[in-house]
């Protein structure tokens, strides 16, 4: 995989996919600072305390740089050394900074034992579901769709009627466009073409073809593709 192919945005969206897989218990905020061509990383909620100090933010780059990690936990310098492991590893170390937290929006701590429950009225939502021809199940809610259980994230029509439906990131991958290979983001999911089934398809070669392939706005998303039958689940 050619890293320095990649957007800064696409590099964002990598990292985002791998923390959210590595990490799925904290949440973290990936922006890109296009004018300082950095990716920031900040922790925003964990069930655990990563400093010492009681700190809603930090600028853990700046403590790692001048060897002065005693203010950070010894499990949040596991998390972090793990994320700075990856990212020296696959891309180019100083195109990114890590942090606890941001300066507009500090840290917090979610400590899921002891939260309360909040209670909330219960909205019944009529699920409906159907059937393509290959007998491949499409249920929606009204706000989302499942295809065979598996959650659509991105969607892509065509003007000949073929549809793409992301359900999951595959990775990055060198394609050839326009005469030129390039490495672009792959979705792994559903794609309605001559030979409907579950595929691995390219980012970057679909938003090529922006004069018959477009992106399908997610308030159609719960209602498109090819169906043969509809029902109410």
């Amino acid at each position: 995989m050619n890293i320095e192919k990649l957007t800064m945005k696409e590099k964002a969206a990598s990292i985002r996919g791998w923390l959210r897989s590595e990490f799925p218990e904290y949440k973290f905020s990936v922006v890109v600072e296009k004018s300082i061509a950095t990716i920031r990383i900040a922790l925003m909620e964990a069930t655990l305390d990563p400093t010492k100090e009681n700190r809603e933010y930090l600028n853990y780059s700046f403590f790692v740089v001048t060897c002065k990690q005693d203010v950070v936990t010894d499990e949040a310098k596991k998390i972090f050394n793990r994320i700075l492991s990856e990212l020296e590893k696959t891309y180019s170390p100083y195109f990114f900074k890590l942090s606890i937290g941001k300066p507009d929006m500090p840290f917090r701590i979610v400590n899921k034992s002891k939260l309360k429950p909040v209670k909330r009225p219960r909205v019944k939502r009529e699920v409906f579901s159907s059937c393509d021809a290959k007998g491949t199940r499409f249920n929606n809610d009204g706000k989302n769709l499942y295809i065979d259980g598996r959650k659509v994230i991105k969607g892509y029509e065509s003007s000949d009627g073929k549809y793409w439906f992301a359900t999951a990131l595959a990775g990055c991958k060198d394609v050839m466009i326009n005469g030129s290979m390039q490495c672009s983001l792959m979705f792994t999911g559903y794609v309605q073409d001559e030979n409907p089934g579950w595929k691995n398809f390219s980012k970057k070669v679909l938003e090529s073809n922006k004069f018959k392939i477009w992106e399908i706005k997610k308030i159609d998303l719960p209602h498109a593709g090819r169906r043969a039958i509809t029902s109410k689940a």
